[in-house]
């Protein structure tokens, strides 16, 4: 049987959005800025709300003075749709504009989810209990039957944690098994092709729903594990014509630009998930390990060879600390733009991009299809054990992508920073 190489699971399902939403919906009724800029011209008719979403809360979770926001991404920006403040009442209503099917995330600032996913159309009025506070998860899978999307979405989310937890598990006994106990090696190989070969199809029925924010989803992994995604675009692009995630997803509409409010609000929620992960899964000692401005990094950088060296060996020049994976389509966004950059200063400037792919070949494919040889490449996941390292893991963020920009001394100079912001903070340090 031929062998199918698999993607490790998603840190964070959030940073896999890779939906542009440029629809004639769309366009006629723009999202509206979160925050007002002065002008002299009118200001735009904001569209009127065509999702409308109550939850449920528990006593304990209503009389935490916080507020509760609900947001969307979609052409490549995210957009705070509404927020609320919890004043005692278990009942919250939330609303907002998405010009067709998308996830919408719903995340409680001290107390409760940290992130609820709800797959929504455009017309969608819906009410639901929130997971009690001993319940709650970094991924709440929220039953509502009148969502047919959102059915489904969930039975992704389990059959895809069952099919990983075991090839995980097959991988590393694959590695630990003895090479003189070949039928021990022969049998786990092939329920491994078979767990494999039963994540692809996964991602093939995917591609065949009728829900067409699925649809798109798959084609993230059909592209980046098993380059197939061709296979589907004549069928996808006849079922869904007016979809504009579709058209982008196979580059027939451009590649979008991330505004800076988009940056501004997406940095809010995340810091929120991240501080609310500290909370929960964080000691106090780890705690105080989180990266700051100001403060020096330095981890140890493991190569997949197994050697190792400090950070501080690229001390002298200005260095971007990236974490990434082959199968997070935002961190590959961001890495393109990297390659001109660190060829441009390369006297000045490395990249050290760490990888938290636990299989290294889909990682090796990328780095090569990206053209990103000239990076410096470590990994960040013992390959035995298929777990971060703890060096990593108590820098303390828990979604990627993930980057530090470190100053000639090692120290933090900016966490997050990306696209424009980072050519002209680069600009500005190396013509001092």
């Amino acid at each position: 049987m031929k062998k199918l190489f698999i993607l490790a699971p998603t840190v964070i399902l959030a940073f896999l959005l890779n939906s542009c939403k440029t629809t004639k919906q769309s366009i006629s009724n723009p999202q509206p800025p979160l925050v007002e800029v002065a002008s002299s011209s009118p200001k735009p008719k904001e569209p009127a709300p065509n999702i409308h979403v109550t939850v449920n809360v528990e006593p304990a979770i209503a009389s935490t003075s916080q507020d509760v926001f609900l947001y969307t991404s979609y052409c490549g920006n995210t957009y705070l749709l509404d927020s609320v403040r919890t004043d005692g009442s278990t009942t919250l209503k939330l609303k907002g504009y998405i010009p067709f099917q998308n996830e919408a995330e719903i995340t409680f600032e001290k107390r409760g989810a940290r992130k609820i996913s709800l797959i929504l159309n455009p017309g969608d009025s819906i009410s639901f209990d929130a997971p009690k506070e001993n319940e709650v998860a970094f991924e709440n899978e929220v039953e509502i039957p009148q969502l047919s999307a959102q059915t489904e979405w969930n039975a992704y989310l389990r059959k895809n944690r069952i099919l990983r937890n075991k090839v995980d598990s097959l991988v590393s006994l694959l590695v630990h098994t003895p090479k003189t106990d070949t039928l021990r090696l022969q049998t786990l190989q092939q329920e491994f092709d078979a767990d494999s070969l039963a994540i692809h199809d996964m991602y093939v029925d995917l591609a065949n729903s009728s829900n067409p924010y699925l649809a798109d989803f798959s084609l993230i992994f059909l592209n980046i594990d098993y380059h197939e995604d061709h296979l589907y675009k004549d069928s996808l692009l006849k079922r869904f014509p007016d979809y504009a995630p579709i058209k982008r997803s196979f580059n027939l509409i451009p590649q979008a630009v991330r505004t800076s409010e988009s940056k501004r609000v997406w940095e809010k929620i995340n810091r929120i998930k991240s501080e609310r992960a500290s909370v929960i899964k964080f000691s106090d000692a780890m705690k105080k390990r989180q990266m700051k401005r100001g403060q020096k990094l330095d981890i140890t950088l493991r190569s997949i060879n197994g050697s190792t060296e400090r950070l501080k060996k690229y001390e002298g020049k200005y260095v971007l600390v990236d974490f990434w994976a082959s199968w997070c389509k935002p961190c590959i966004d961001n890495m393109r733009p990297l390659i001109a950059l660190q060829k441009k200063y390369a006297n000045d400037f490395e990249v050290c991009a760490i990888t938290l792919d636990k299989l290294p070949g889909a990682w090796k494919r990328r780095i090569e299809s990206i053209g990103m040889q000239n990076f410096n490449h470590f990994i960040g996941v013992d390959l035995n054990t298929g777990k971060i390292y703890p060096d990593i893991e108590t820098l303390g963020f828990k979604s990627i992508p993930q980057n530090y920009l470190l100053d000639r001394e090692g120290k933090v100079i900016a966490i997050n920073i990306y696209g424009e912001e980072l050519v002209k903070k680069l600009e500005e340090l190396i013509k001092k």
